[in-house]
């Protein structure tokens, strides 16, 4: 059994960016989105006077829920508003395409600019990122109270009243990354805790920044969040000691550093013990132990399988057992070449064989001297 699309005689033709993130729109968004994407001339009347009122008669909505909607839609890069002139590249391409029949329909790509005066606001689809007017931002956050309570609740974090530019940023967080207002709660948490114990004013920028990293690194959902704030914990936990051990001092760590430290943490999950003891290990070995050095120790021992205390002795002692049986066997096999290689009888018989006969009187002359 399947499902068969029934497309009748009309088409609405959905931006693939407007399904990514339907899941956050509101009933009404989704209703003036559907009402402007079925009737181009709704999106070019948009800046005219009665615009607004013709997209709410037509979608079955206020006039609020209209601009709280478009407000939405511009957040999701899936509209913005451009000017009613007609863009030089559009022009050329227009003037060099071939003259219509009259009476044909007008093409539906360039209807809404036709129909639009100059200088008139239309909508059209774009991925830039969203620019709300203070006008929007009250229809979104009167028509959006998760919106409102998110941003009320980091505008305490951040210990100030956000201004225009931050509220947009804050919004692009959500409707232009995509991120769940809990994803961006707690990031903002984290974000501020960390940056008062660093003694630093956490910054809505900086906020962002952070945001777009986790991002590109597709840590996009809570639960994806949760852990990787988890990771970078434990690493913190553990970099006090780590410095103490190598004596690193106050001094910013290096990639290769902050590398080795994430990986014995979480690609070989080793504790303080099993690091001090390696630590140990590479002390035995040279008087210069360098975190590349211990690295290479735990290396080793991730791959051999070494996961405890127990382990690294078990370890030890075979080694001793291994050198101790292969200086044995070359002790014994010394031993034996001695026993049928005398170099005194060797001495010997090549003497008798170079003087013959006169070798016994030389010897015994030899004596008796």
């Amino acid at each position: 059994m399947a499902i068969e699309i029934q497309y009748g005689n009309g088409v609405v033709v959905l931006p693939a960016r407007a399904a990514e993130v339907a899941q956050n729109a509101e009933r009404s968004d989704l209703g003036v989105l559907l009402a402007l994407l079925s009737d181009a001339s709704l999106c070019a009347g948009y800046g005219q006077k009665g615009g607004v009122e013709a997209i709410a008669a037509a979608s079955g909505y206020t006039a609020d829920e209209v601009s709280a909607a478009v407000a939405f839609w511009r957040g999701a890069g899936v509209l913005t508003l451009t000017e009613g002139k007609t863009p030089a590249a559009t022009q050329k391409r227009q003037s060099a395409a071939p003259a219509k029949p009259e009476g044909a329909p007008a093409d539906r790509d360039n209807a809404s600019e036709a129909a639009a005066p100059d200088g008139a606001a239309l909508l059209k689809k774009s991925d830039d990122l969203p620019k709300y007017t203070m006008a929007e931002l009250g229809n979104l956050l009167e028509q959006r109270s998760e919106i409102a309570e998110l941003l009320t609740e980091c505008q305490n974090l951040f210990g100030k009243l956000f201004t225009a530019h931050e509220l947009n940023i804050m919004l692009g967080l959500t409707d232009y990354l995509g991120l769940s207002c809990e994803y961006v709660l707690l990031l903002a948490t984290h974000f501020c805790t960390w940056s008062r114990e660093n003694e630093t004013r956490p910054s809505v920028r900086g906020l962002e920044k952070l945001a777009i990293a986790m991002y590109d690194r597709d840590i996009v959902e809570i639960k994806a969040l949760q852990a990787e704030l988890v990771r970078q914990e434990q690493v913190r936990s553990l970099e006090g000691k780590l410095r103490k051990l190598f004596g690193i001092g106050a001094r910013a760590l290096t990639t290769k550093e902050k590398k080795a430290f994430s990986d014995w943490v979480h690609a070989y999950q080793y504790d303080m013990e099993m690091i001090t003891l390696a630590f140990e290990a590479g002390a035995d070995a040279t008087t210069d132990v360098t975190v590349p050095y211990v690295n290479s120790i735990l290396k080793r021992w991730n791959t051999e399988g070494i996961r405890t205390p127990a382990d690294v002795q078990a370890s030890k002692q075979a080694n001793e057992s291994a050198r101790e049986k292969a200086k044995t066997g070359t002790q014994g096999k010394a031993a034996q070449n001695a026993g049928s290689f005398d170099t005194d009888d060797f001495y010997e018989a090549a003497m008798r064989k170079s003087l013959g006969d006169n070798y016994d009187k030389i010897m015994q002359d030899k004596e008796g001297m």
